[in-house]
């Protein structure tokens, strides 16, 4: 026997008592675990709330496969269009005057695109535009020409 607080009581009595003791604190505890959970909502509030994330996921999935179907289309476009472009300025008379012609090349991430190349001389100005494929043309390029496709950066 075990005497509490003045009264006598068997040892199993005590032992059951602070079980209780201990699972009512456990309760307690878990209360207001719960209640933060919730932050004071009822558990219909809480279904709500999920099925609303859950609406708000897909729409977010439905949002990102559109970014990345338009990614890849703006990376398509991207692979097209000029990115590398060389000015190269020369002078085709070895016998006289400056570096006034020149050939530009504009050429995309393929090495596709046109080289416009510009001869100045005393009579007057000509100037040609070729097609570029793969780095190359189906038209003779001249020095300067292959130069500038070549170093297009």
């Amino acid at each position: 026997m075990v005497t509490i607080a003045g009264f006598s009581v068997s040892l199993p009595v005590s032992v059951l008592a602070g079980a209780l003791l201990l699972l009512a604190f456990w309760v307690f505890w878990l209360q207001l675990r719960l209640r933060r959970l919730l932050g004071g909502a009822k558990g219909q509030d809480l279904e709500s709330v999920l099925y609303r994330l859950a609406n708000d996921m897909k729409v977010l999935y439905n949002a990102r496969d559109e970014i990345r179907r338009t990614l890849a289309a703006v990376e398509e476009r991207l692979q097209r269009s000029v990115q590398h472009i060389r000015v190269l300025r020369f002078n085709p008379f070895r016998d006289g005057g400056g570096d006034q012609s020149f050939t530009v090349a504009l050429l995309d991430e393929q090495k596709n695109g046109v080289v416009f190349s510009s001869f100045h001389s005393r009579d007057g100005v000509r100037i040609y535009a070729k097609p570029v494929t793969g780095g190359g043309s189906v038209y003779p390029l001249s020095e300067e020409e292959q130069e500038a496709i070549k170093h297009a950066a």
